[in-house]
C-alpha cells in the first residue's frame, strides 16, 4: 500500500481538523453511478483513490477515484475533494474520517473502568511523578483488599485502525508488599521502556501491582506455616480482561509479565492458569517449574539468574536448572532464553537484566495468536 503522508498548509489543516470532528459517524458518498453508500470510515486518499472500510471492523479496501461522483463530493465533502486535487499532483492525504477520527488514549483509566479508582492515600514516589505513573486501586468485589497499582498510559493519540499498544506488568519481590503503592514500582524498567531509544519509544502501557501483606501472588503456605492467598494474581487477570474490553488501544495479544524473586516465582502460576492471556514472561531470580507446563500453555520465556543465588538454590534444588529443563521438555528451544551469571547473588541479575539491550526488542516481538482461555480449576487452586 502507498502510505506517503502529505502535510496540509496551516489554514487547511485547521479546516480539516474541524471536518473530522463533524464526521463522527459513517461517511456517505455517491458513486459514479449515482448510488450513495455509507462507509464506516475513510482513512487516506492516495493518487489512485480512497482507502476505507465499509463495515465496522472490516478490512480496508481501495476505491478508485473514477468510481466516485466527484461533483457531489465537492459539495458534500470538500475535505475529500481537496484530497482528490492533491492526489492529481501525486500527493497522499491522511483524512481519518468516520471511525478513524482521533480518540485520545492518554485517558484516566478510572474514567473507563468502574472497578478502578485513584488511590488518594498512596505514598509519595518522586520517580512515579517524574514518569507519569498514577496510583490506582482495583476492586473486584470478591476480595477483602483492593489491588494497589501504579499505571502508565502513553500520551499519544490512538485512531481506529492503528496498531494497538502493548502492555507490561511487573510483579515485585516479597519485601515490597503492602498498600503504599511505592515499593512495587520498578523505575528502571519504566525509564527503559519510556526512553526515546526503546523499541516502542514509550508507546506502552505499564502496570506495577502490589500485593497486600496478607496476600501473595499465588496461594501457598509459608515456611512459618502461614497461609497466603493468591487473590492479587486473580485480580491481575480480572483487571487485564476488563482493560482490554474497555480501552480499545490496549493490545490484548501483547500483554507481558515480568517479575523479580517472589514475582518471578509467581508468574508461572498466572501463565499456566490463563493460557494465551500473556505473550511472554521474563523471570529474574525467581522461577517455578512445578506448575503443569504443557505445549499448549508454555509461552516465550527469558530467565535471568545467578549460580550463587541462595534463593535459587534450596533443599538441594537448582531452581533455574529445574525450570529450564522443564520448559525445554514442552517448548522448542528458540522459545526459551537463559542468561546466567556466576557471582551476582540474588539482586544482581535484576540490574543486569535491566541493562540488557536485547531484552526489550525480544519482548515486544512476542505476540499471542490464540484465544485466551482460563483454566478454572487452576485459577481456583492458585488464586482463591
Amino acid at each position: 500500500m502507498y502510505r506517503c503522508r502529505f502535510l496540509f498548509p496551516g489554514a487547511l489543516a485547521v479546516f480539516l481538523w474541524f471536518t473530522q470532528a463533524v464526521h463522527a459517524g459513517p461517511i456517505e458518498i455517491k458513486g459514479a453511478n449515482g448510488r450513495a453508500i455509507a462507509f464506516d470510515g475513510i482513512r487516506e486518499a492516495v493518487p489512485r483513490g480512497l482507502w476505507l472500510r465499509i463495515q465496522p471492523g472490516g478490512e480496508e479496501i481501495a476505491v478508485a477515484w473514477e468510481k466516485l461522483d466527484l461533483a457531489s463530493i465537492q459539495s458534500d465533502h470538500p475535505e475529500i475533494y481537496a484530497a482528490w486535487e492533491a492526489a492529481k499532483k501525486g500527493e497522499s492525504t491522511l483524512l481519518e474520517l468516520g471511525s478513524y477520527e482521533r480518540a485520545p488514549v492518554d485517558l484516566d483509566i478510572a474514567n473507563a473502568m468502574e472497578s478502578v479508582n485513584i488511590q488518594e492515600d498512596a505514598g509519595a514516589h518522586p520517580a512515579s511523578e517524574e514518569l507519569g505513573l498514577k496510583p490506582y486501586l482495583f476492586s473486584d468485589g470478591g476480595s477483602d483488599h483492593p489491588l494497589p497499582f501504579r499505571f502508565y498510559a502513553p500520551g499519544v493519540e490512538f485512531r481506529s485502525g492503528d496498531e494497538k499498544i502493548p502492555m507490561i506488568i511487573w510483579l515485585h519481590g516479597a519485601g515490597s508488599g503492602g498498600i503504599d503503592n511505592v515499593k512495587n514500582v520498578n523505575a528502571n524498567l519504566a525509564r527503559r521502556v519510556l526512553a526515546d531509544d526503546s523499541p516502542v519509544k514509550g508507546k506502552c502501557f505499564l502496570m506495577f501491582p502490589q500485593f497486600h501483606d496478607e496476600y501473595n501472588w499465588w496461594t501457598y503456605t509459608s515456611k512459618a506455616g502461614t497461609p497466603k492467598r493468591g487473590v492479587p494474581g486473580r485480580q491481575i487477570m480480572d483487571f487485564v480482561d476488563e482493560l482490554v474490553e474497555k480501552v480499545p488501544a490496549v493490545d490484548g495479544n501483547r500483554v507481558y509479565l515480568m517479575g523479580m524473586s517472589q514475582g518471578g516465582f509467581g508468574i508461572p502460576y498466572l501463565v499456566t492458569s490463563y493460557p494465551n492471556r500473556f505473550a511472554a514472561q521474563v523471570l529474574v531470580s525467581g522461577m517455578t517449574w512445578t506448575v503443569p507446563w504443557t505445549k499448549k500453555n508454555v509461552i516465550p520465556s527469558w530467565l535471568y539468574y545467578s549460580h550463587d543465588d541462595p534463593i535459587m538454590h534450596q533443599n538441594g534444588k537448582d531452581y533455574g536448572a529445574e525450570m529450564t529443563e522443564t520448559l525445554l521438555e514442552v517448548a522448542d528451544e528458540e522459545f526459551i532464553k537463559i542468561t546466567t551469571y556466576e557471582k551476582e547473588g540474588h539482586g544482581g541479575p535484576l540490574k543486569r537484566a535491566m541493562e540488557d539491550p536485547a531484552l526489550l526488542p525480544w519482548l515486544f516481538a512476542q505476540k499471542n495468536r490464540e484465544t485466551p482461555l482460563r483454566d478454572t480449576a487452576l485459577v481456583s487452586k492458585y488464586f482463591e
